[in-house]
């Protein structure tokens, strides 16, 4: 499991549904020096959290409760990077069941 990456930019893996804010996430962090992996898609997203392991995940979907947790799920099993997920909405349910992943 990969905690931090060995390459010389810490990489942020941003995952955000929302066409008009995505760019504005990657530009962000590039500006701050940083790495940033930008996927608009839960399919890509899946795809490429293998192939891209992350010091950061971002994820930011206004997609539904199932697909926002299984992407989670999907990036703990890879890797012990640190999640940001913002939610669309006060679920707390979501957020307990966000922090009980190991």
């Amino acid at each position: 499991m990969n905690t931090l990456s060995t390459q010389s930019s810490p990489r942020v893996f941003i995952v955000c549904d929302q066409d008009a804010t995505a760019p504005i996430w990657g530009y962000i962090i590039r500006e701050k020096g940083l790495v940033a992996i930008v996927e608009t898609s839960i399919q890509r997203a899946m795809q490429r959290s293998t192939e891209e392991i992350p010091d950061l995940i971002v994820i930011d979907l206004n997609a539904p409760h199932a697909q926002r947790i299984e992407l989670c799920k999907k990036f703990r099993s890879i890797s012990a990077s640190p999640i940001l997920l913002f939610l669309p909405y006060n679920n707390e349910q979501e957020i307990l069941e966000a922090y009980q992943m190991e």
